[in-house]
């Protein structure tokens, strides 16, 4: 697995209007950046021989820092699917709900015991 881009690589290779959503490569005047991706049904970036979605992104090249959990848009059109207002990134929720999972970790991953077709046969009937 190839590790992530810099901030400073992806300020390097590109440049990011918040207000349209579109990245264009440092220059060249005219020309979007990036392809629709037909399998992830997203615009993906191709830099240094790996993909990254755009949301991701737009995320990355505004903050600095790249989202933990998922980036999803509120707007419907594809053509806006990367501007920076529309996006909104979750956070990830084992690190926002650690003390929930300590708490319920014994019942979330205890397995049912595996029952017999005998032994379901005998508890339906009650005993005497």
């Amino acid at each position: 697995m190839k590790p992530l881009i810099t901030h400073a690589e992806l300020l390097e290779y590109c440049t990011y209007n918040q207000f349209t959503g579109h990245f264009f490569k440092n220059g060249h005047s005219k020309g979007r950046v990036g392809y629709y991706d037909k399998s992830l049904k997203q615009r993906v970036l191709c830099i240094s021989g790996k993909k990254y979605r755009e949301t991701r992104l737009a995320v990355f090249y505004v903050t600095g820092q790249w989202p933990t959990g998922r980036v999803k848009t509120t707007s419907s059109r594809r053509s806006h699917n990367t501007k920076f207002r529309d996006l909104v990134y979750e956070t990830d929720p084992l690190k926002d709900n650690i003390d929930f999972w300590i708490k319920h970790s014994s019942e979330v991953f205890t397995k049912p015991k595996k029952t017999t077709f005998f032994q379901r046969f005998l508890n339906m009937f009650p005993r005497i």
